[in-house]
């Protein structure tokens, strides 16, 4: 069996498996074309997606739990639902379901081992969930549980979160295995770590990272993302200022002083600013590399007049 290449080249997200013409166009409207940008999709939130024991749940918090059916039944009243009561060695949470199929029913037999999660919120049953996302578990089957908080992270519609979650933490835990090759130009800098220190906090956060400050911005993991877009930026403008820098233009040159006689035909005297940026502009327009430039100013300032003399 072949071993798997290490230091590879980021991806089109287009090339990446399980990602079609459709899909990628939904990570392109999230500005998302290949895996270096998932690495750098910052999450919106997080989950705590470890088993929370019932006996500890509070209102207006969103868990997991893990416990046994010990009851179900539909209940019949204004809307028919149907009510499973989970419990575990600590208490017991009902789950309501207002839209449920026969399916469903058999899930929650009683004597069944589920994992849910959803909002505790408090009802006439005491705690309970509405519609939690729930899943049996096989005897000696248990799925592992992460070590870390989930990652929610901003999508768009006809991409779920599972998908976008799925495709980004691949690259992700490829980056910190050292198997994808992403070069890291500032190191380690002190106060922020390393690329790598802030892909793991950022995307794999532990349980006693500040939420807050991740989610804010103020994060040293956060700033030094935000350090490593903005070397991008920049060193995106600097190849596309080279770039034009070997462009041509033909030299406009006023050889015939036709802004003077246009600002003579004003009944007052430019400002020295305004004289100033004109004569900026004068001296980019004459000579033979295409013009950049961005006139900035307050309304009344004059704009429209350097412009005109332009």
């Amino acid at each position: 069996m072949a071993s798997k290449p290490s230091n590879e080249s980021p991806r089109p997200i287009a090339e990446l498996h399980g990602v079609g013409p459709a899909i990628a166009a939904k990570f392109k409207a999230l500005g998302l074309v290949d895996e270096v940008d998932l690495l750098f999709h910052r999450p919106l939130r997080y989950e705590d997606r470890r088993i929370t024991p019932i006996g500890q749940l509070r209102p207006s918090t969103t868990v997991l739990v893990q416990g046994r059916v010990t009851h179900q039944e539909v209940r019949f009243g204004r809307r028919k639902s149907l009510l499973v009561v989970l419990a575990d060695d600590s208490g017991q949470v009902v789950l309501r379901f207002f839209n449920f199929y026969p399916s469903q029913k058999r899930q929650f037999a009683v004597g069944n081992l589920v994992r849910c999660f959803g909002e505790i919120r408090f009802g006439p049953e005491g705690y309970e969930m509405a519609h939690p996302q729930c899943r049996v578990i096989r005897e000696g089957f248990e799925p592992p549980l992460p070590d870390h908080l989930t990652p929610v992270y901003p999508t768009t519609a006809g991409l779920g979160q599972a998908k976008l979650t799925e495709r980004i933490l691949e690259p992700v835990d490829r980056a910190l295995r050292g198997e994808l090759a992403l070069p890291d130009p500032l190191g380690n800098i002190q106060g922020l770590g390393t690329l790598k220190d802030a892909l793991a906090a950022v995307h794999r956060p532990s349980a006693s990272a500040n939420l807050d400050a991740l989610i804010d911005g103020y994060d040293p993991a956060v700033q030094r993302l935000a350090l490593e877009e903005l070397l991008a930026h920049h060193l995106a403008l600097a190849r596309l200022n080279r770039a034009r820098a070997k462009q041509h233009a033909d030299a406009l040159e006023d050889t015939t002083g036709l802004v003077d006689r246009l600002l003579g035909e004003f009944p007052f005297t430019p400002t020295g600013a305004q004289t100033r940026v004109i004569g900026e502009i004068s001296d980019d327009l004459s000579g033979t590399r295409p013009m950049r430039r961005l006139l900035q100013g307050d309304v009344g300032s004059g704009k429209t007049l350097v412009a005109a003399a332009a």
